[in-house]
């Protein structure tokens, strides 16, 4: 007789998922987004900066849609080091205290940027930074790594 037995190990699956959220701005609707994500059964999670707005007139284009698409299992990235942990603490109480501060970012080829801004979000599976910059009125993301040096304004 054969034995019915349940597979035990849990295992990590990759959706791809078209989500509308309300918003008074794109930055505002990508903050409640990420809020939205952030729970203990979602292990990793990335935004791609294709988001439109949405009219009403195009409301029958947010009926549920179904992919033909098995889930594919992925590996759960890193953590960042202990190392870095000050800093993101720094950028965790300068998002919380929405402080006014300057990041001197370097890009590419050598490419330097001071960017007057305030932090909208740290994704620590990614290690990315969502900044508005006062400026210009954008919502920009640099990785932590493109961050040479920050200070408060």
């Amino acid at each position: 007789m054969e034995k019915n037995t349940l597979d035990t190990k849990k295992r990590v699956y990759l959706f791809h998922v078209d989500v509308v959220i309300e918003g008074y701005n794109k930055a505002m609707a990508l903050d409640a987004l990420e809020n939205l994500l952030k729970t203990e059964k979602i292990k990793y999670f990335q935004l791609e900066e294709e988001a439109n707005e949405v009219h009403p007139i195009e409301d029958d284009k947010l009926k549920p849609r179904r992919k033909e698409q098995l889930a594919k299992p992925i590996e759960p990235k890193p953590t960042i080091t202990v190392g870095y942990q000050h800093i993101i603490d720094q950028i965790e109480q300068f998002k919380v205290n929405n402080t006014l501060i300057r990041l001197s970012i370097v890009k590419s080829k050598g490419i330097k940027l001071s960017v007057p801004c305030r932090v909208l979000n740290y994704d620590d599976a990614t290690q990315i930074v969502t900044i508005y910059h006062v400026d210009e009125k954008k919502v920009y993301q640099y990785k932590l790594n493109e961050i040479d040096d920050l200070i408060i304004n």
